[in-house]
């Protein structure tokens, strides 16, 4: 995708955020990843993106469900399934957007080892940006800047 075809589709998605009075037919819920060791990823998704488990389907069924932190008296309008098997092809990458700059650069300051790509900015709309890989290879982007409101 050319940059200018990401800001077109970054300015529809933004301007389709804000059309509280409408919701879309289709949306989106979860996205589903393939991990080996669930309490790994658990503990990763939990340090690292502030998500909490919201079902947890074990024993019996590996898979749990995990959403941003928020009251639990509403349900989630997103969730991250954590399901196990054999990791075959990692998953390009989730992008989960900070509050502030200074937010992205303490998580730069933590990343260490699991760094993909250090920190760093890029015209509008991706603004500041870094990658980190969870414990199967999954890359994890955090983003500070981009003009998507975010589910």
């Amino acid at each position: 995708m050319k940059l200018s075809e990401a800001v077109v589709l970054a300015v529809r998605v933004a301007k389709m955020s804000d059309n509280s009075s409408s919701k879309p037919s289709i949306y989106l819920t979860h996205l589903t990843l393939i991990v080996t060791d669930l309490s790994k990823s658990i503990a990763f998704y939990e340090s690292w993106c502030d998500m909490q488990l919201v079902l947890d389907r074990r024993p019996g069924n590996d898979t749990v469900w995990l959403a941003p932190r928020a009251s639990r008296s509403e349900p989630p309008v997103f969730v991250l399934v954590l399901t196990v098997d054999k990791v075959v092809n990692p998953f390009n990458h989730l992008g989960f957007q900070v509050e502030s700059l200074s937010q992205l650069k303490e998580i730069a300051s933590r990343a260490g080892a699991i760094t993909v790509s250090a920190l760093r900015e890029a015209p509008a709309p991706v603004g500041h940006f870094l990658q980190v890989r969870d414990p199967d290879g999954h890359v994890v982007e955090f983003t500070y800047g981009q003009p998507l409101k975010g589910i």
